[in-house]
């Protein structure tokens, strides 16, 4: 008797377990009945039932227990990651204003590139998956710059009124709505770059004078074997200065002046 009831129980638990895990409730039910006719012909046992599990099971969710029967995947307005359309839209409009706002950090306190490096990876492990891994993906700086040839040398030309325009766009706003008037200088001067060589670098520099910190920035750059040989590679720079002397820089629709206090090349023509 001690046996029977023990097989007994041992077959109630199996049944449960069997009806509760089974995804096919209707190969469930085929499995207890069967297994309920061969324990009533082999052990004569009074008829008993096993109470099955409630055929609306609830999977937890971010809007609460959901019933199972009533839950559509593909539905984008419930997700058991508490994920939607609308909030994956928040996201990504999130991810790219933090973007925004740490150019703008950037570019206006002159961060170091390593520190940002730095950021970003802390950033990155504290779940901004987006963000990118650098400090050059993060402003985009240009990975191409074409060359020319003029004077005798390798030339690349950065334009005067887009780079001051980057340069100044750079600065906080506060800073920015406060100025009325830009005051640049230009300065040329060359710099021997191996001991072995006579392979130099004539680079061109625009400064910002008037406003704090004072940004310096290269306009043009020329390298070649000792100095150009001649002034024709500023006449892009004497041109668009031009421009910018006589029409300003427009800022927004904001029209800033812009005036030259100063411009060094005297390296330059004691080398000519």
């Amino acid at each position: 008797m001690a046996s029977r009831n023990g097989y007994k129980r041992r077959w109630i638990s199996a049944a449960r377990s069997v009806a509760t895990s089974s995804l096919n409730a209707e190969a469930s039910q085929h499995v207890i009945e069967s297994n309920s006719a061969s324990f009533s012909e082999d052990s004569n046992t009074d008829c008993f039932e096993v109470e099955s599990p409630s055929p609306k099971k609830t999977r937890s969710c971010s809007h609460g227990n959901v019933p199972i029967d009533n839950f559509d995947l593909a539905s984008p307005s419930i997700s058991c990651y508490g994920s939607t359309s609308e909030s994956d839209d928040s996201d990504d409009d999130f991810e790219s204003d933090l973007r925004a706002d740490l150019i703008e950090w950037v570019n206006g306190y002159q961060i170091k590139h390593n520190a940002v490096d730095s950021l970003l990876k802390i950033l990155k492990k504290s779940g901004h998956d987006q963000l990118p891994g650098s400090t050059r993906s993060l402003i985009k700086t240009a990975r191409y710059v074409p060359l020319a040839e003029k004077s005798g040398m390798q030339y690349i030309y950065f334009p005067v009124k887009e780079e001051l325009m980057r340069q100044f766009l750079r600065y906080p706003t506060m800073t920015k709505e406060s100025v009325t008037a830009l005051e640049i200088s230009l300065n040329i001067d060359g710099l021997p770059l191996f001991k072995s060589s006579n392979k130099t670098l004539w680079p061109l520099l625009c400064g910002i004078m008037n406003i704090e910190p004072t940004v310096i920035f290269p306009v043009a750059l020329t390298y070649g074997s000792s100095k150009p040989t001649d002034l024709l590679f500023l006449q892009d720079t004497v041109d668009d200065l031009n421009y910018l002397l006589k029409h300003g820089l427009n800022v927004d629709g904001k029209v800033i002046p812009v005036s030259l206090r100063s411009m060094y090349v005297m390296p330059l023509l004691e080398h000519l």
